[in-house]
């Protein structure tokens, strides 16, 4: 990576940051992704058959598995979002494009703001980040896709599993962010990804109805990334999206960064 500052894209959530092995998986140049494994840390290229973007499974019987092939591996709508970016232009191609990987999946928004407690995927965020600041005392985070909810809809047994409690956490997210070292007024902005809207997700997507409040009045620099006219995945089944949708999913985010940095 050369001496200019990276984009810097953080992608945190569930399941549906992809979970489905169909769709391009082509990977752009100069795109790379945080690791922060005991074994390995620090940037890598991009992969799909590569952590920490190598699960997949091989049928829809099969639990999840790490694979070492690119087909067989999960699509991911940050790598997708990532290249639509640096296809676009917009970026110098003297700048690399560096994914911070906070997904996992089933995982209450409870995991990302204080509970009983501790909230397990934000601290590993904040580890995350602090490596990459350590790495590169210039980073600074553009962007974070937040694709989570599912974990508490109305059927799940979670303290959010309200609209009004979901969209109270969500709030408090939000001001995590803002409060993050890394996090740059003015430039970082952020992408809430709904959840499913095909038929048949009713069960897991409740969530959508605090989506719909943030996305009628949604905080500067924030935007909700629609999911009309997505396909469920054939292969992991609902609430997912197939491998096209993740694809398009990453258009969508990409141009909702465009639209709110313009």
């Amino acid at each position: 990576m050369g001496g200019d500052r990276p984009f810097v894209l953080v992608v945190s959530g569930q399941s549906n940051t992809g979970f489905d092995t169909g769709g391009s998986k082509r990977v752009g140049s100069d795109i790379l992704i945080l690791r922060a494994s005991r074994e390995h840390q620090g940037l890598y290229p991009a992969a799909f058959g590569l952590p920490p973007l190598n699960l997949g499974v091989i049928d829809s019987k099969v639990p999840l598995v790490t694979v070492s092939s690119s087909k067989e591996a999960f699509n991911n709508v940050g790598v997708q979002f990532a290249n639509f970016l640096r296809a676009s232009g917009d970026l110098p191609a003297s700048r690399a494009i560096v994914i911070v990987p906070n997904w996992a999946r089933n995982k209450s928004i409870g995991e990302w703001v204080p509970t009983n407690k501790s909230p397990h995927m934000w601290s590993e965020l904040q580890r995350h980040l602090a490596l990459l600041s350590a790495l590169h005392p210039s980073a600074a985070i553009d962007h974070i896709i937040v694709a989570q909810g599912e974990a508490d809809s109305s059927a799940a047994s979670t303290p959010y599993n309200s609209m009004q409690a979901y969209a109270d956490a969500f709030d408090c997210l939000l001001e995590q962010f803002k409060a993050l070292p890394q996090w740059r007024l003015g430039v970082t902005t952020v992408s809430v990804q709904e959840l499913a809207r095909f038929a048949g997700s009713e069960r897991w997507t409740s969530r959508n109805d605090a989506f719909d409040r943030l996305r009628d009045r949604p905080p500067a620099g924030v935007c909700v990334v629609q999911t009309d006219g997505l396909a469920e995945s054939q292969e992991t089944r609902r609430p997912h999206f197939d491998g096209e949708s993740i694809v398009e999913l990453g258009a969508r985010h990409y141009l909702a960064w465009r639209r709110m940095r313009r």
